[in-house]
């Protein structure tokens, strides 16, 4: 919401403004003034900035000191007055009246919440529609940050989800990131939405890795940004340091969406399958609606050869997912196991019928089951030309178990 109070202007995406110029703010300085604001003018205990501005981490009095410091000289180096008060014994607040103001970025602000709503449902109309909605508030408002950075994001969800045509939607992504840079250059979710797919999209994987090194220094407590940096550090080869952000996500977020189901799937990847299977029972039990969770001990139930389990959390994950293209590439991969070669052909030929393409990296899988290594040197060679970044996660996934050491197959990881 866009604040007024003592001729300051501020909005949590457009920034402080006094007299029509901008006051640069670093984010620890733009969260706790945020946070000062949402207070009304009331004061707020330290504790409370603890939680809020260093999101319940360890926060020493020189730190909060430090931040108060600085937003009051920003304010007063643009010549505005001194409004951040510090209470003795008390904490901290506003000391002037504080308006709200309705306009433009208050509907951006309102449609990307809205969004982000629908994108957390994770079903594809649910994220077309949030894409609608984060479209509605950058037209609405052109300077809103949020609503640039929500596209980007709401992008690299369905590439995730294999929903679109990962190079365009890519593309599409990398262009609202940096709208949201061009308003803000050290936007560390708009560096770390570009970063991913400029890595796992686009093949560079170093320069991706850049950005998301960028972003990860600038906003070290955002969740999404070690979970999107492990996928670019498995793609590489750092598979351990895969895990160390897949599990840094989790503690930032333990309700995360993507970070619930990631720390298995990585520690599936670096071989260690008995932490990862205890892992993804225990979130199966926490999260029981959640497709991703049923997906990903599916997966390690089959690698066990425990199939009937796995067949079971499949079509759970199908179920909730309402069948995503890599659901239902689990379900056919299970059944292929089981030799139930009729149903195979049955969830292929639903793959096929569906608007979504198909996910060629869990049809490889599926493929090497039957034991057509052809077909899945093929299906793995598209997904490499169309940019899906489950091509690289693939290589350490035990349903292809082997096709690594194979000479013509290894060398598709070897030539990225």
């Amino acid at each position: 919401m866009p604040y007024a109070f003592a001729g300051y202007a501020f909005g949590p995406e457009s920034g402080l403004r006094w007299a029509g110029q901008d006051i640069p703010l670093p984010p620890k300085e733009r969260e706790l003034l945020h946070f000062l604001l949402l207070a009304g003018g009331k004061v707020v205990a330290k504790d409370a900035v603890v939680n809020a501005v260093w999101h319940g981490g360890i926060a020493s009095d020189e730190s909060i000191s430090r931040a108060v410091y600085r937003l009051r000289l920003a304010m007063q180096a643009a010549g505005g007055p001194p409004v951040v008060t510090t209470v003795y014994n008390g904490g901290f607040r506003i000391s002037a009246p504080i308006v709200l103001r309705a306009g433009p970025a208050t509907g951006a602000w309102l449609l990307v919440q809205s969004g982000r709503e629908f994108a957390a449902r994770l079903t594809a109309p649910d994220i077309a529609i949030a894409l609608e909605a984060a479209h509605c508030a950058a037209a609405l408002d052109p300077a809103s940050i949020a609503a640039w950075i929500a596209i980007a994001e709401f992008h690299v969800l369905q590439i995730m989800r294999a929903l679109v045509p990962a190079r365009h939607t890519g593309q599409q992504a990398c262009a609202a990131a940096a709208r949201a840079l061009a308003l803000e250059p050290a936007c560390a979710r708009a560096l770390a939405a570009r970063g991913w797919v400029r890595a796992l999209v686009e093949g560079a994987l170093q320069s991706g890795l850049a950005d998301l090194d960028q972003a990860l220094a600038l906003d070290p407590r955002r969740a999404g940004i070690p979970l999107l940096r492990a996928g670019v550090l498995q793609a590489i080869g750092r598979t351990a340091d895969a895990v160390e952000m897949a599990g840094c996500s989790q503690r930032l977020n333990p309700f995360n969406l993507f970070a619930v189901a990631a720390l298995p799937r990585y520690l599936m990847y670096v071989g260690r399958t008995a932490d990862a299977l205890d892992e993804a029972r225990a979130q199966v039990q926490r999260f029981p609606g959640l497709d991703g969770v049923h997906e990903i001990l599916s997966v390690l139930l089959s690698a066990g050869g425990r199939l009937d389990e796995a067949l079971r959390h499949a079509r759970q994950a199908v179920l909730l997912g309402q069948g995503a293209p890599l659901l239902l590439g689990q379900l056919a991969y299970v059944l292929a196991r089981m030799r139930r070669t009729d149903e195979v052909h049955e969830v292929m030929q639903r793959l096929n019928e569906q608007p979504q393409p198909l996910p060629f990296a869990c049809v490889a899988a599926i493929q090497w089951a039957q034991g057509e290594r052809r077909l899945a040197l093929q299906s793995l060679q598209t997904a490499k030309a169309l940019g899906l970044p489950q091509f690289f996660s693939m290589r350490d996934d035990p349903r292809l178990s082997g096709c690594a050491a194979d000479p013509e197959i290894g060398k598709l990881w070897r030539q990225v």
